[in-house]
This record gives structure tokens, sequence and C-alpha cells, in this order.
């Protein structure tokens, strides 16, 4: 399971550094105030949840993204981005789900209006480097996390072959307490035979033995002198 992780890592990175840089463009889109123009951003490899977390600590210099259940969007009343305008501004947002990657689509309301690259073009443009200083953001937050889980399965892959090491050396004294127990149980045998024959001669001695007392027995009072 880790080698799979590690594949995708690494496949995971190759293809973020083949892809040319995410860069923001516009497009007219349905929100909760209307269809109205809006700066868009796909984020490959990028989940929605991650998307939504990434763009919330993004803003949070700035003001508190809060959440429109109901539409599906959030939202930051009376802001200030002073790369924007130095008045403040509203700030409503939406995050797509496309499975493995989504698409951030943001709306700047600058209060009489919302903003449109025809009434402010200079704003409008700043508002588009705002986003795609956030796809940099975004990329390297999620490229960071990415490097944090391989190298936490690398410290796990050390620590099993660590383990495996233990291992070893385990096995190894365990096969030289064998030996050494085999060593003892072949001296063992060796002392057994020599045992198992000494003890033959000691029987068939006693065997011997046996016979002469059996004759003797046998001879007890047949050559006795009669009186």
């Amino acid at each position: 399971m880790k080698k799979t992780f590690l594949l995708t890592f690494l496949f995971a990175l190759t293809f973020f550094m083949g892809q040319a840089q995410m860069e923001s463009y516009t497009k007219e889109v349905s929100m909760s105030l209307g269809t109205l123009p809006a700066i868009v951003l796909d984020m490959n490899e990028i989940t929605a949840k991650k998307a939504s977390e990434y763009w919330s600590a993004y803003i949070k210099d700035y003001g508190k993204m809060k959440k429109n259940r109901k539409a599906d969007e959030m939202y930051a009343e009376d802001i200030r981005i002073p790369l924007l305008r130095a008045s403040e501004i509203d700030l409503f947002s939406k995050v797509e789900d496309l499975q493995s990657a989504s698409r951030l689509y943001v709306w700047v309301d600058l209060g009489t209006a919302f903003l449109t690259a025809e009434q402010d073009p200079d704003v409008f443009k700043n508002a588009k480097k705002f986003i795609d200083d956030f796809a940099v953001y975004a990329e390297k937050a999620h490229v960071q996390e990415l490097l944090d889980s391989a190298e936490k399965d690398l410290k796990g892959l050390e620590k099993d072959l660590k383990g495996l090491g233990k291992d070893k050396e385990s096995y190894e004294k365990t096969i030289e307490k064998a030996k050494e127990q085999i060593a003892k149980m072949e001296r063992n045998l060796e002392e057994n035979a020599v045992s198992q024959d000494s003890k033959v001669t000691e029987i068939e001695d006693q065997k011997n033995l046996l016979i002469k007392i059996q004759e003797r027995l046998a001879s007890v009072g047949k050559n006795k002198t009669k009186m």
C-alpha cells in the first residue's frame, strides 16, 4: 500500500511539473444574486474540499469567509484587499466539485455594482491577479501536503526496515541457539551411544553372574558327604 502511495505521489508530482501554471479566466456564471461575471479558476488534482480549505485560509488575512448553505456559496462582507482597491468590498465565491479536480468561482461586489472588466479594467486586472496568486498558493499547499504524506510514508518504510533488521537479528540469534542446541544434542547422542555400549556390557556381565549363581544354587547339597 505504501509503495502504491509513493508511485501515486511521484505521478502527481510529475503531473504538476508537466502542467502549465494554473491561470484564471472570466465567465458569466449564475449565482444567488443572478448571472454575473466571475473570475474562474480550474484546479487540477485538488478536490473541492481542499480547494475550499485553501481558499478560506487565503482570505482569512482580509476577512472571514461565511457560508450560504442554501446557495452553496461562501462570502466575506466589508473586507479590504489592497491589491484590488482601498475601500471595502464584498466577496462571493463558490467551489465546484469536478471529482479529482475543482473549479473556483469568484464574484466581487464593489458596493455599487459587481466588478466587470469593461467598467473597471484596472481593478478587474488586479482581482484576476489576486486569484492567480491564490492558484500558486493552492498548488504549493497541495504539493506540500503530498510531500508531508510522502515523508510520513518514508518514515513508515524506514521503521518497517528497522523492524525487519531487528527480526533478522532475532532469527540469527534463534539459529545460533538452535545450532548450539543441535551440537549439544549431537554430543548427548554420542555420550548416549557410549553409555548404551557400556550398559550392554554390564548386562552381559550381569547375565553371566546370574548363570553362575543359578549353577551354584543348583549344586547346593549335591556334593554333601553322607554321614
